[in-house]
């Protein structure tokens, strides 16, 4: 929760700045592919959402900063169980890592209708678990636990096309709508994280700690702000 006030503190700041740069908001769709043992460790790659802020730095030039905010899965269990009343009931575990990353893009192509852009990134990312029951009447209280965070940086690269342009070619909200798309390479340091085994339920069990290395591809739509 923390990591969503620091991006709104973000966004809030250079949205406050007298400026006429073009300042772009949005939601990615992000698909991992852990590597090393990272992927051998996990049971299946991860996958999530993400929001996305970017700033022009200006006309002039091709640079743009922003910070990204998400959340990927990469399992989710369920366990039998029976509460000290002899109920059964069941318990969803789902195994997550939320990111954080601060961005700097360079467009080294731009038109009305499409930009080309390499991109590097730093920050983190912080690897959680949560269990719940499928029902509210049993004595199991919902448990969650942080296991561990690694430092990412990557590079990639992608492109941008101007939906608005292509719908409506000219006018006022001709460069209103992007679709936007980007692979990149990360590096990871060591962190601890759960990949839950069957029917074990301690959250301190299952546990590994590895390198976090991983590839990303990502596909989503800005919408441009001012």
């Amino acid at each position: 929760m923390s990591y969503f006030r620091i991006l709104s503190a973000l966004v809030i700041l250079i949205a406050m700045q007298s400026t006429s740069e073009a300042q772009l908001l949005g939601f990615n769709y992000s698909k991992f592919y852990a590597q090393g043992d990272f992927n051998r460790n996990i049971d299946q790659d991860p996958a999530g959402i993400s929001f996305i802020y970017f700033h022009d730095l200006g006309e002039e030039t091709p640079w743009s900063i922003g910070a990204e905010l998400g959340v990927a899965m990469y399992s989710m269990k369920t366990f039998d169980a029976v509460d000290p009343q002899g109920r059964e009931f069941v318990i969803h575990e789902e195994d997550c890592f939320w990111t954080f990353h601060a961005i700097a893009r360079h467009s080294f192509y731009r038109s009305e209708l499409l930009q080309i852009h390499a991109e590097g990134r730093l920050g983190i990312s912080t690897f959680f678990s949560d269990q719940y029951p499928n029902i509210e009447e049993v004595d199991f209280e919902g448990h969650s636990e942080t296991h561990g965070t690694a430092f990412n940086a990557g590079l990639g690269a992608g492109f941008s096309v101007n939906l608005s342009g292509l719908l409506h070619g000219d006018g006022d909200s001709r460069d209103r709508v992007w679709f936007s798309t980007v692979y990149t390479q990360s590096a990871g340091t060591r962190s601890r994280y759960r990949n839950a085994p069957e029917d074990v339920l301690r959250l301190d069990e299952g546990e590994y700690r590895s390198l976090t290395d991983y590839a990303n591809f990502r596909f989503g739509v800005l919408f441009r702000l001012d």
